[in-house]
């Protein structure tokens, strides 16, 4: 790479560091833009499909009512019909008991002449008078006609409520009229808390704006008024429709839908809880801007450590700018004369002789020559006999062994005085430096001391402010393992001060436990190795994690003496770590151990049963024809069916089994510690008599089955595939047994030795 190209690469990768705070910050504004814009459209489809529910719940609700009116509007012209033919009192009390049988909902009828008085009833009808009834007096006044439904009263009924509902007497003449009475309660049997949850409403209300009957939870009411503003708003526009709005019965807000009664003055409405409808996605919600914030925190982090590292790269640019034009300065102004020798090789790669690179003011002076007549030309044409002999493989020496060396010599100079000169050569890149220096000049060595002081204080101070600002614990220690650098998060994650630390062991600052655990790997690093691994510590109350790294601190020697610790907080990742861990081995419809896990499960027991001899069990089931519920129900009912079947599962088994789910409805049981083949038979019986019971599906009551197999195991090594096909082949007997039962198929006994 030329020149030019690396100072472009060098000034890209600063201007990339100078930007990135606000890119960071940039691109962490565009994250969370994205993910509040996706949880938006997410809650709206949650939304759609709430509405398309409830849409499908009043439709639902209004053929029930519908179906109810319908039957009510046949009794009452059925018992019309009997008056209209002179049926007597004991005729008509027959019909009304005949109409009322099967209808557990209908608490009684009775029949009023124009007078409104009873004249034949059956069931509780025990009022005699009617004249004053609202069902009486709008067929009196003809203010109705047809089936009419009056507001709900008090009556005899189970919750103390009865609606009744009457037909006219007489087509040209009014001559009474037939009354049904109905308990109210009956229209909300129509409330299911799989459908509708605990806050979900169901409403049958006139047009009147009275309920006729309201249900939410566990809470009817009957006959108060609807408070219907918004309702009545919503009729006004559309027969039918949907909207949000909340109760001002129990103040819940909730996604709703209504329908007019086809056929009469009558509305239906049911409702989902919003609370309840978005309880998942907010709890979605919440962990996925948890998430994203802590991802947003790491980002910004990262791009403000991509920042600090190019200042600091930046500043060490400048400071080897100024230590070159500080290098050319102190060079010249040396007491010392000083030069640089580059080796030249001959074409066997061997060193020949030296090449003047570099050479101070001190240097071209005490050599008698310019500058520019000592760079570039060779040693030989150059000191001559300013050196002793042997100088040449004194220079080779040290280049080879990268040691440095001094020697003395004297000269005279054509002044006169002998000098007496101390030769330092040190080895550079390949070729030697050689500093020439006046024995008695102690000042400038004393100078030179000084500023290597400062240097290093320099150093120090810069060492101390990065690592203080890196988010990590950085310490280093001393041979014997004692503490002598730590920055400021080491003192702030163990509540001391950073003085305090200073000479302090690992013990003194982890403890017993914390020392039991790292004291292997201290041994590795002081022995030379440079060590990565992972501990633990509780710390607030709280089990901390770290990703440590431990380098061994050389000397020039390369002896060890002491190490370097850098350690990362990774709890937030080993957080997230097991999360997925336990998703990738769980069965998301069920909740059941998935085929993964069960694997894992199933050859650690075949490994405990070699080692204890004790028996084993492997029970393989399945839904008996599943695939037809599915053709038949939909995939919506066989899942619901697989639920079922997996609760039901493990309710028959022991806390210690482990239940699982391989694909489809196919299931297995793992039983271990058995004392005999009689246990998993109990067992197996015991889940064939589970699943007896008719499974409660959201559309239908449906009767299900199980066939299992059992492999027993209580011999010699069996491998896992073994004990499954074991299993699989008591199955298929299972199943050409007529399904509905078990078969068991023992593994061969281990021969006598």
């Amino acid at each position: 790479m030329s020149a030019v190209q690396s100072r472009r690469l060098r000034r890209s990768f600063l201007w990339l560091g100078w930007i990135s705070p606000v890119l960071g910050l940039l691109v962490v504004l565009v994250g969370w833009a994205l993910l509040l814009s996706a949880l938006q459209t997410e809650r709206k489809l949650v939304e759609s499909e709430a509405f398309t529910r409830v849409r499908g719940l009043t439709q639902a609700f209004e053929e029930q009512i519908l179906g109810t009116l319908q039957q009510v509007d046949q009794i009452t012209r059925f018992v019309a019909h009997g008056v209209a033919a002179g049926n007597d009192r004991s005729e008509l009390v027959a019909l009304m008991r005949l109409a009322l049988e099967g209808q557990p909902q209908l608490t009684g009828i009775a029949v009023t002449d124009a007078q409104g008085r009873v004249i034949a009833s059956s069931g509780t009808m025990a009022r005699q008078e009617w004249q004053q009834h609202e069902a009486f007096r709008v067929h009196a006044q003809r203010v109705a006609s047809g089936l009419f439904i009056a507001k709900p009263n008090p009556g005899p009924t189970a919750n103390g409520w009865t609606l009744q509902m009457s037909r006219r007497l007489g087509d040209e003449r009014f001559d009474g009229v037939v009354l049904v009475a109905t308990d109210p309660s009956y229209f909300t049997s129509f409330y299911n808390r799989d459908q509708l949850g605990e806050q979900g409403l169901v409403t049958f209300v006139g047009l009147d704006w009275v309920v006729r009957a309201r249900r939410s939870g566990d809470r009817v009411w009957h006959g108060s008024p609807a408070g219907a503003a918004s309702l009545a708003n919503q009729i006004a526009r559309a027969p039918s429709g949907t909207y949000q709005g909340s109760s001002n019965v129990d103040g819940v807000q909730r996604l709703l839908a209504y329908k007019t009664v086809t056929g009469h003055p009558f509305a239906v409405v049911t409702g989902l809880a919003e609370a309840e409808v978005f309880a998942a996605h907010d709890r979605r919600r919440t962990r996925l801007m948890q998430v994203f914030g802590l991802a947003s925190l790491a980002l910004v982090l990262a791009f403000a450590g991509l920042h600090l590292m190019t200042r600091h790269v930046r500043q060490s640019q400048l400071a080897a700018q100024r230590a070159r034009v500080q290098f050319e300065a102190a060079s010249d102004a040396s007491l010392d004369a000083f030069w640089i020798m580059d080796a030249v090789r001959d074409d066997q790669g061997r060193v020949s002789d030296f090449r003047f690179a570099h050479c101070n003011e001190r240097g071209a002076r005490l050599l008698r020559r310019p500058k520019s007549r000592i760079v570039g030309r060779l040693r030989s044409e150059v000191l001559g006999s300013f050196v002793e002999p042997g100088f040449f493989e004194l220079f080779c020496r040290v280049m080879d062994s990268r040691e440095p060396a001094e020697t003395e010599s004297r000269i005279t100079t054509p002044e006169g005085p002998q000098l007496e000169l101390m030769h330092q050569i040190v080895p550079v890149g390949d070729g030697v430096a050689l500093t020439t220096r006046d024995i008695s000049a102690a000042r400038a060595r004393e100078r030179e001391m000084l500023a290597s002081q400062q240097a290093l204080r320099e150093a120090d101070q810069r060492v101390r402010l990065l690592t203080d600002n890196i988010p990590a614990l950085i310490s280093q220690f001393d041979a014997e393992g004692r503490i002598i650098f730590a920055n400021r998060q080491c003192a702030e994650r163990y509540g001391r001060s950073q003085a305090e630390l200073i000479g302090k062991t690992v013990l003194e600052v982890r403890g017993e436990e914390g020392w039991a655990q790292l004291r292997p790997q201290v041994q590795r690093v002081l022995a030379g190795e440079a060590v990565s691994f992972e501990s633990h510590a509780w710390l607030d109350g709280e089990l901390q994690f770290f990703q440590q790294h431990y380098v061994p601190d050389l000397s020039a020697q390369g002896q060890v003496q002491g190490f370097y610790s850098v350690s990362m907080d990774v709890s937030a990742l080993k957080r997230v770590e097991r999360q997925l861990l336990a998703l990738a081995r769980t069965d998301t419809l069920t909740g059941l151990a998935n085929r993964r896990l069960f694997d894992e499960r199933l050859a650690e027991a075949l490994l405990r049963q070699h080692r204890n001899r004790q028996a084993l069990a492997l029970l393989f089931l399945d839904i008996d024809r599943f695939k037809g519920i599915n053709d038949r129900l939909g995939h919506a009912s066989g899942d619901a069916v697989l639920v079922e079947f997996a609760q039901r599962l493990k309710q028959a088994v022991r806390a210690c089994d482990t239940v699982a789910r391989l694909a489809g409805d196919e299931f297995v049981v793992l039983l271990e510690g058995l004392h005999g083949e009689g246990e998993a038979q109990v067992i197996a019986a015991k889940i064939v008599a589970a699943m007896q019971r008719p499974f409660e599906l959201p559309t239908c009551t449906l009767e299900v089955t199980t066939s299992i197999g059992v492999g027993f195991h209580g011999g010699a090594d069996l491998a896992p595939a073994a004990l499954l096909q074991l299993a699989d082949q008591a199955l298929y007997e299972a199943k050409h047994a007529g399904r509905n039962t078990f078969r068991v198929a023992s593994a061969p006994a281990p021969l006598a030795e």
